[in-house]
């Protein structure tokens, strides 16, 4: 480890314990320090975030130890003492709901002990059985799409990671989580990944929210689809003859979703007064409104219809082991450029209505 390297982190350390020990109300100030070398979120500090930091003083932190019984402390020492494990570890923070502050001594070799400080300050964190109860994932795209499901229910915690903006919410005494990714691909992917290391007992996914037709003979404005399947469609490796579509890695186009939770979600929308059609739902990272790149599409992927995070989405889920599914309503179908901004809003609501059915009996 370099001497400019020590002298980085020391001075890292030293802002960010300054920050938290004047326990300045700036989360802002707080997250710029974090920034430079390792992933944050607002009041509660995950294990990934934990780690990160340690492991950019060149710790292995495959493993954690347990913590002091008096001290509250959790130590990371070098790979020659794994004790105990990165969940454990996960679930202390998630359980104390409290900022983590850093200590370490210095050895020829660089750090040789590093300890996580993790206060509880008024018992304000999840009890155990709210960390160990199987949680339900609404994500969505925009706020617009979130706007009618979380003022209809009770919010008990907001926080931000990266771009996404993460709800713990409860709706007619059930409880679920609301993530908002922000637009395209790449925003799905980091929220829902960002949500599942924060919230490990999160067991199934749903992404709701508005889409554009692919034909309005299947898919006519307004109308709600839950996926059969959903594929990527910009993803191509074809020039070296693999099938368009194909999620390398995996080796899937069609990417799966929960018969169970599409049945549960087709019995909310009749509730909620609707008639579901089911389809394979496509996405990729632009807005077509061309019929040539629509026909394209459908004709490619069997589509129904398009959005700019769902199958992403549902790629996370599946590597992950989480059930998973997603209802779009059609916001535009012949002329999206006009239809999508007089319909979006309508198309959204109509989703969150058969949500918040779906929520109250789930």
């Amino acid at each position: 480890m370099s001497d400019s390297f020590d002298d980085k982190i020391s001075s890292l350390y030293e802002e960010i314990v300054s920050v938290v020990k004047a326990k300045l109300p700036d989360i802002k100030r707080i997250e710029s320090l974090y920034d430079r070398y390792i992933f944050v979120t607002k009041k509660l500090k995950s294990a990934f975030v934990c780690l990160e930091y340690f492991a950019c003083l060149g710790y292995d932190t495959s493993d954690v130890m347990e913590p002091d019984s008096e001290t509250n402390i959790y130590y990371v020492r070098s790979k020659e003492k794994k004790i105990a494990t990165i969940n454990e570890f996960q679930k202390a923070l998630f359980m104390n709901d409290g900022i983590p502050s850093f200590d370490w001594t210095m050895g020829d070799d660089g750090p040789e002990i590093l300890s996580a400080y993790v206060k509880n300050k008024n018992k304000t964190g999840p009890n155990e059985e709210t960390y160990n109860k199987p949680m339900v994932c609404i994500i969505v795209a925009m706020e617009k799409e979130a706007d009618t499901i979380l003022k209809s229910s009770s919010i008990t915690k907001r926080r931000t990671s990266g771009y996404a903006k993460i709800y713990e919410a409860n709706y007619q005494g059930h409880d679920y989580l609301l993530v908002v990714s922000g637009i395209g691909k790449a925003f799905a992917s980091s929220s829902i990944t960002s949500a599942l290391l924060l919230y490990p007992n999160i067991k199934k996914i749903i992404n709701v929210g508005v889409a554009g037709s692919l034909d309005k003979n299947e898919a006519d404005l307004f109308d709600v689809i839950i996926a059969s399947s959903v594929v990527e469609h910009d993803m191509d490796t074809s020039a070296i003859g693999d099938p368009k579509g194909l999620v390398s890695g995996i080796n899937i186009v069609d990417l799966p979703t929960s018969k169970s939770l599409n049945e549960i979600l087709g019995q909310s929308a009749k509730l909620a007064g609707f008639s579901p059609k089911s389809g394979i739902i496509s996405s990729g990272d632009t807005f077509y409104a061309d019929k040539e790149n629509k026909e394209r599409i459908k004709n490619t992927f069997r589509s129904v219809c398009s959005d700019m995070e769902g199958a992403p989405i549902g790629q996370i889920a599946y590597v992950y082991k989480k059930e998973f599914a997603e209802m779009r309503v059609i916001s535009d179908a012949d002329n999206a450029a006009e239809e999508y901004p007089q319909n979006a809003k309508k198309a959204a609501d109509i989703a969150a209505s058969i949500i918040l059915k779906y929520l109250s009996g789930n």
